[in-house]
């Protein structure tokens, strides 16, 4: 929306980066929380969950809430129940199921970091995944309209002939997969 020059809003406002949440964030927040613990979060255990959890500060509050809701199974089951959480399959199967081969297919192509997704090299790999001789160039093309459509948005447009995904851990769920059906 911002960096793209075709983007509504490029060059609209200056974008800040912002510095990202790290050591000293996880050192206060087991501070705050050791002032309301029965049984305080070491800092060893808490630093542990944070890059377990992909230094992710709303991960990382999920983690702090389930530890602080049930201290007496300690931190590694919080952290279990946390990347659980994450890893819940249900809604991920769900829209897996939901979309035609096709679509899956570019999808598995994405998440095994293929970029050129209409060069010869990908529409190699998609006959195979998809079990067909077809030399179809739209394929591609028609996947990734319904996938960064208002329908589905499960991928964006980053630069021309570049996606990605719009969830990071949908992208790890499809990758682990290894076929479309």
């Amino acid at each position: 929306m911002f960096s793209r020059s075709a983007a509504p809003f490029y060059n609209w406002a200056p974008l800040e980066p912002f510095p990202l949440l790290g050591r000293e964030f996880v050192e206060a927040t087991v501070r705050q929380l050791a002032s309301v613990a029965k049984q305080p979060l070491k800092l060893d255990d808490a630093l542990k969950a944070f890059a377990a959890l992909k230094e992710t500060p709303e991960f990382f509050r999920w983690y702090i809430e389930r530890y602080l809701m049930y201290q007496q199974q300690g931190p590694e089951q919080a952290l279990l129940y946390t990347q659980a959480r994450l890893h819940d399959a249900s809604s991920y199967l769900r829209v897996w199921k939901e979309l035609n081969r096709a679509d899956r297919a570019v999808l598995l192509l994405a998440a095994g970091g293929v970029q050129d997704l209409y060069g010869a090299a990908a529409q190699k790999q998609l006959q195979a995944l998809l079990g067909t001789a077809d030399d179809n160039a739209s394929v591609p093309r028609t996947s990734i309209r319904r996938l960064t459509g208002p329908k589905l948005q499960l991928m964006a447009r980053v630069d021309h002939g570049a996606y990605r995904f719009e969830d990071p851990e949908f992208q790890s769920w499809v990758a682990a997969r290894r076929t479309i059906d």
